[in-house]
């Protein structure tokens, strides 16, 4: 998965430079608690290392959550 390791994974084929994937908890599992009662959005516009497959919105303290590749026309009404 050269999107996780990066170039040097691409170029070699050693073993000893694939790390282990490590999935993130849910923000509500790691047991953090937001210290305000403000709401949070998160747009994120970005590329395919912004997936949903590659990224969780739970892995987020927000309450509204948005990703769109940057190719990609977004509309947003206020």
């Amino acid at each position: 998965d050269d999107y996780a390791f990066g170039d040097l994974y691409r170029i070699t084929s050693l073993a000893s430079f694939k790390d282990p994937r490590q999935v993130c908890p849910p923000f509500a599992q790691a047991g953090t608690v937001r210290r305000s009662g403000e709401k949070r959005h998160l747009y994120i516009l970005g590329d395919s290392f912004a997936e949903a497959t590659r990224v969780d919105p739970d892995e987020f303290d927000v309450d509204s959550y948005r990703y769109t590749h940057w190719d990609h026309v977004l509309h947003l009404t206020p």
